[in-house]
């Protein structure tokens, strides 16, 4: 089936792109205009930086409800399951992509993942994608990219719309949208409930891959007048979700775990628009993250977690042309984050005052050079210098030459310096690093471990973390092969020190671990990304993309080097040297992945079509050797493509989807939980202006 599908639309595109030379378009493309690259108001074609956007027509389109459904159709972004669904950016895991809604950051992450699926589509006007090292702008967490899912504003005009779908696994998506101006404030509001059975992709063991679970998003959004010309804006996001009640099996018993989730985002602005040439905006930041679990075991011991997050943020920004080639962006800010946790010793905090500045400068008409520099000042780790350049050459009228560097940075965060959890069923422990030898002491002092002797690594030469930090260089080109034809290339390189690892400390009698966590290793990722867009007729347009990607660990590299590191023989089972040609890189990440989307509009019929085809070469999933490295004699999980398929019918005010994801209905229980197999969904959707 997969076949007849490539065929097809290999057949359409050859047929139709011979006819593109002669048909006329006269409608004229509205430029985009983003914010996130530079934290101004910019047209995608004045980037210099690799960045990519989903505008609100795509999602439309594309009949998705959540935010890591419409991810993975993009090019060069990784969906990761791990304690939630994350995103990989050039290879970087999901713990090091800030993740902004209306370029504030969510709170919420677990074992470094901020679960997309939390997020709905229906109130997104567009999604900004910015890759590589941010920081310079965005601080802590911005070393492999940043995600900014922009939602939609307040209308001066009377609109609302409702939406209803209902899918596989009696997936139901219902809300409704508001806008209008009343007076002198423009008002937004949003709600959304979405809910699912869950599924079991192993019935014929004990529990399920996924439970039951309903959640709730509302939005509102108010832009008012201020007195002596400042405009205010205040937005108000929340989210909840209850986690049904599902049995967990393993083998110390049966447990039932259930919970709840609460997450809260409040802003408020104050912009004002000239003073002495300045545009000046202040900013008000609060966010609120709230988890509660329950494990409850076959005796009724109820092994709760509370779990709560806050995070505030005051900000001042300022603007000015200052002439014909130089918009100057500067600002400073202070943010206080605070952990309230059953697993966590005290009740930790961070502040952080931080300072930048960014010079967007033109020395040419072709020319486009923006410079940038960030001060942060963490009280866990310290001082951290952020740069970031970037240069635009407008080559001739159909080549734009790119090249930036960028520097990212991740402080060590709650977990890293403040852990203190013992599993009490499996019996290992991990602590962090703020804790680790007083925690460790009192275990031998218990004789949890017998003695001094079983301490591994020396944990008592344990250091203060130091933030993980990354540098990107990104080096690329578009060009207009012709009016309807664009071809974007990215090379990028990303070297990243002092990765925080989890590092065994010590033996307890019953054979497990302690764990803590220390700066250990240099990695690297690399490769190049390629995009292509055809218009190939005014009805129909195809895009594609492609990534190649390496990623290794440096120091394991020096190892191989240095004889240090064995392996046993595929065809001999005897232990031999790992030579170089036997490490395959980093875990989970792809070499190949790539995608084909194709657009179709039946304008007599008011009928659209989107066909989308996602592919992703085999990655390595685990290590079954013991030597912790992935080589030829580890797990893998095999390359596999997926086809999606949506038409929208439009009826006046209304509109009725109907759509097919994975039509080939591809599973792999044992290494991708996260995919259903085959999903179908009725929508309708009503508008009204």
């Amino acid at each position: 089936m997969t076949r007849l599908f490539t065929l097809l639309l290999l057949f359409s595109v050859r047929q139709l792109a011979a006819q593109s030379d002669t048909s006329s378009l006269k409608t004229k493309e509205v430029e985009e205009v983003v914010v996130t690259a530079t934290r101004t108001a910019k047209s995608e074609k004045d980037i210099a930086v690799p960045m990519a956007l989903i505008d609100g027509k795509q999602i439309q389109l594309s009949g998705l409800t959540r935010l890591n459904e419409i991810l993975a159709e993009q090019t060069g972004l990784t969906l990761v399951s791990n304690h939630g669904t994350g995103v990989q950016i050039q290879g970087f895991d999901p713990a090091y992509t800030m993740v902004l809604i209306d370029g504030e950051p969510l709170l919420g992450r677990n074992a470094g993942t901020l679960d997309l699926s939390r997020i709905s589509l229906r109130n997104v006007k567009r999604i900004e994608i910015l890759k590589g090292g941010s920081s310079c702008l965005y601080g802590s967490e911005a070393m492999g990219g940043v995600l900014n899912i922009i939602t939609y504003p307040p209308s001066e005009q009377l609109t609302a719309g409702a939406n209803f779908r209902y899918g596989s696994f009696n997936t139901m998506d219902l809300g409704g949208d508001a806008s209008a101006k009343i007076g002198k404030v423009s008002w937004y509001g949003f709600v959304n409930r979405y809910s699912t059975s869950g599924y079991d992709l192993s019935p014929n063991t004990p529990g399920v891959t996924i439970a039951p679970y309903t959640n709730y998003t509302g939005n509102l959004r108010l832009f008012f007048p201020v007195a002596a010309g400042w405009e205010g804006r205040v937005s108000l996001r929340v989210f909840s979700e209850d986690q049904k009640p599902s049995y967990l099996y393993s083998s110390t018993g049966t447990y039932n775990q259930s919970g709840t989730i609460l997450d809260g985002n409040f802003t408020a602005t104050a912009e004002k628009t000239t003073i002495n040439g300045w545009n000046l905006k202040n900013k008000y930041y609060n966010s609120m993250y709230k988890a509660v679990t329950h494990t409850v075991s076959e005796g009724g011991t109820d092994d709760g977690n509370n779990f709560l997050q806050g995070f505030h943020r005051v900000e001042s920004t300022a603007e000015k042309a200052l002439n014909t080639k130089h918009l100057l962006i500067s600002g400073v800010g202070v943010t206080y984050e605070n952990l309230n946790s059953d697993r966590y010793s005290g009740k930790p905090y961070f502040n952080t005052a931080y300072a930048f500045v960014q010079d967007d400068w033109r020395p040419a008409q072709k020319l486009n050079i923006v410079a940038g520099l960030r001060y942060d000042n963490h009280s866990a780790f310290g001082d951290q210098f952020s740069p970031k350049l970037s240069v635009l050459h407008k080559t001739t009228k159909w080549l734009r030459l790119k090249a930036s560097f960028g520097s990212g940075f991740k402080a060590p965060d709650f977990r890293q310096l403040y852990l203190d959890f013992s599993n009490p069923s499996v019996g290992y422990s991990v602590f962090g690093t703020r804790n680790v030898i007083a925690n460790v002491q009192d275990l031998l002092n218990r004789g949890i471990i017998e003695n001094s002797s079983a301490l591994l690594n020396g944990y008592y030469q344990i250091n203060e973390l130091h933030a993980e930090v990354s540098r990107s260089i990104n080096i690329g080109f578009t060009a207009d092969l012709t009016k309807k034809v664009e071809l974007s290339v990215n090379v990028f390189k990303n070297l990243i020190h002092n990765l925080i690892e989890t590092m065994p400390i010590a033996v307890k009698v019953n054979q497990q671990f302690v764990y803590s966590y220390v700066n250990l290793n240099r990695v690297t990722t690399q490769g190049v990304e390629v995009n292509l867009k055809s218009k190939i007729s005014e009805n129909l347009q195809v895009n594609a993309g492609y990534q190649y990607l390496e990623g290794y660990d440096l120091g394991v590299l020096e190892s191989i080097r240095k004889g240090e590191i064995f392996l046993k023989d595929p065809n001999s089972n005897s232990v031999v040297v790992m030579k170089r040609a036997h490490y395959k890189g980093l875990y989970n990440r792809s070499p190949h992945s790539g995608n084909i989307k194709l657009t179709h509009n039946w304008k007599k019929l008011k009928l659209e079509t989107s066909l989308r085809w996602i592919y992703r070469s085999k990655f390595g999933f685990s290590d079954a050797n013991g030597n912790l490295i992935l080589d030829i004699t580890d797990n893998y999980v095999s390359g596999y493509s997926m086809w999606n398929l949506t038409f929208n019918k439009a009826i006046r005010n209304f509109s009725v989807q109907y759509g097919i994801e994975n039509l080939t209905n591809y599973k792999d229980p044992a290494y991708l939980p996260a995919l259903p197999g085959r999903l179908m969904h009725l929508a309708v959707f009503w508008k009204f202006n």
